[in-house]
């Protein structure tokens, strides 16, 4: 994998480790859990893109739904190892329903998502996929299975063992991890009253496909 492509996934996972300390919550159901039955086994706690960036510059889509003992939030965004649109949301979950709400423009819009398996299928390096669909669009994003962000690892130590060979980026990244700290913070407290229906519009506009 070449080295642009490493630095930008290290950004998008230790970005998260602000967001806190995870919980997953698994319920099993036999011997199959009810996220697996649903289509979304992999859908919380992972590192989403839409594709693996040319170069250093070139900005591609990011996307990551957080479940944390401090609640449920996440970010969307376009990125380059040089630039950052971010926006933080939050979110909650039934099945393969997602109904997410966008605290900056007080709108809340429900997807139907998708998750599976997909080797072979998806673009190099890419195992996992998601899909996201409302209405008649649909988004799409790739993942690996080791791009989580995992319940018990301290910040520091996920940011040291993620950046490995790239120390001088650390400083971003700890910045990164401050802001999306004081995100879930604020979000942990905040009302999902009066949010304006999103009706046909997509808005995650920027990830569309």
């Amino acid at each position: 994998m070449p080295d642009t492509s490493k630095r930008f996934i290290a950004l998008a996972v230790v970005g998260l480790c602000g967001f806190g300390a995870w919980k997953l919550g698994t319920a099993a159901l036999d011997w199959v859990s009810t996220d697996e039955r649903a289509g979304v086994e992999h859908f919380e706690n992972q590192v989403w893109i839409d594709r693996m960036p040319e170069d250093e510059r070139d900005m591609i889509g990011h996307l990551v739904f957080v479940n944390s003992r401090d609640g449920r939030a996440g970010a969307v965004g376009r990125s380059s190892m040089w630039r950052h649109f971010v926006e933080i949301f939050l979110w909650n979950r039934e099945g393969n329903q997602v109904r997410v709400y966008l605290p900056q423009e007080r709108v809340r819009a429900e997807f139907k998502v998708r998750t599976w398996e997909c080797e072979g299928e998806a673009p190099e390096p890419f195992t996992l996929c998601l899909e996201m669909t409302r209405g008649n669009r649909a988004a799409h994003f790739y993942s690996r299975e080791e791009w989580v962000v995992r319940p018990h690892a301290e910040p520091d130590a996920q940011v040291a063992e993620v950046t490995g060979e790239y120390p001088a980026l650390a400083g971003v990244y700890d910045q990164a991890v401050t802001g999306a700290g004081n995100s879930l913070k604020m979000g942990a407290d905040a009302s999902l009253e009066g949010y304006a229906d999103a009706g046909d519009g997509w808005p995650l506009a920027s990830l569309e496909d």
